[in-house]
Formats: C-alpha cells, structure tokens, sequence
C-alpha cells in the first residue's frame, strides 16, 4: 500500500507524509452540517487534490484544532457526489455522528445541472475551482490549481434555457478576452445531455510561479 501511495505522490509531482499516503488508501469523511459539506484534516485535504482533483474551498481550521492553516475546505454538494460515487468518501452527519444518508445531494433541477457539467468536465481531466469572481460556475485547469492559471471560465445556463441573446455573447466574448480565458457556455438538457459553446481560443499553458500574482502583461484578474 505505501509503495502505491508513493507511486500516486510521483504522479502528481507531489511528496506525501504518512497521513496523506494513508488517506489515499482510504474513503475520506465528509462532514454535514447545516447544509456544508466539509472535510478536516491536512492529509485528507491533500489526498483529494492529489488523487481526484477535488480542492474544495478554504475554510479553516476550528478554534481548537491542531496542524496548519488551510487543513479544512468546503466542498460544492458536485464535488462531494463525485467523491462518494467514486468510493472515495463517506458522508457523515456531524450532528448525529452517523451515515447522513442521501439528504445532503441536490434534489432540484439546478443541482443536477451542475453535477451533471461537472462531472462532464472532471471526466474530461479537467480541475474546477469555484468561479463566482468571474461571474462563472467554475474555473477550469489544465493542472493544479495551485501551479497554473485557468484556461477557462464555465457558465451554466438556467434550466429549461438553451440559447444567448446576441448582447449575452459580445458580453461573454469581451469578459473571455480580458481575463485572457476561454469561455465555455454550457446547457444541460432535461436528458442530461450537455450542450457547450466555447468563446475564444485556448491560452498558452503557463505556470503562476514563473510570474506575478497579477498573472502576464494583460492578465486582469488572477486566476
């Protein structure tokens, strides 16, 4: 089992301690309560973006815990259903310290909207990052988010509505080319079936390390 869990840190260009190595083999627990879904703990944190590109959002750490800052992350209820369908992790109830069952997936038709586009995009190797900032669903990368800047934006049109206005897509073309992103406008038919428009061309691959917080000459937001 360590030999694996090595093998999965050199694949990711990461080094994993002991806790990670062992969460990698493990299901993780997501904990729910009053509807966020949470996971604690550095090393379960770490094995979800090494191993399933699931990074979820800073939280913190609680008032007594113990170990680093940035050890619990909220995850999007799209992020957790992928978790548990793919036996990576458990959901728990935080109140009653038991299995929580089915209630915290989305039952509205938004919800499975954005499971069903997300898990379209992490099947397509995608990483996805919560996108509000943009005025986006998610932030799309081509690698660690940590590492590289988005490629794209995505944007998820309300259920039922399958089409832009021709001031929707100048709006969506201008705000693609100042964030030097793609935008790509996906629609979820009452199938399930995905429908995507992508505005604007594929920015060349680069690394956040290689340059300023700000992003290259003409980067607007970083991201």
């Amino acid at each position: 089992a360590e030999a694996e869990a090595q093998e999965l840190g050199g694949e990711c260009g990461l080094v994993l301690d002991s806790g990670a190595k062992m969460a990698a083999q493990r299901s993780v627990v997501i904990s729910h309560h009053n509807g966020t879904l949470a996971v604690w703990g550095l090393a379960d944190t770490e094995a979800l973006r090494a191993r399933w590109r699931v990074t979820g959002s800073l939280l913190g750490p609680p008032a007594d815990a113990e170990g680093p800052d940035g050890s619990a992350r909220a995850l999007l209820p799209e992020e957790a259903e992928l978790l548990v369908d793919k036996d990576a992790a458990t959901v728990v109830d935080s109140r009653q310290a038991g299995h929580a069952g089915e209630s915290w997936r989305g039952a509205t038709r938004a919800q499975r909207d954005r499971s069903a586009l997300y898990r379209a995009l992490w099947d397509e190797g995608y990483h996805l990052t919560v996108g509000c900032k943009f005025g986006a669903e998610y932030l799309a990368y081509r690698g660690d988010p940590n590492e590289v800047h988005a490629e794209a934006t995505v944007h998820l049109l309300p259920p039922g509505q399958t089409s832009l206005s021709g001031l929707e897509l100048v709006a969506a073309a201008r705000t693609s080319n100042s964030v030097r992103k793609r935008a790509i406008i996906a629609a979820v038919g009452e199938n399930g079936a995905i429908s995507r428009l992508v505005i604007g061309s594929a920015p060349q691959s680069w690394n956040k390390r290689a340059h300023s917080r700000d992003g290259p000459p003409g980067d607007a937001v970083a991201g």
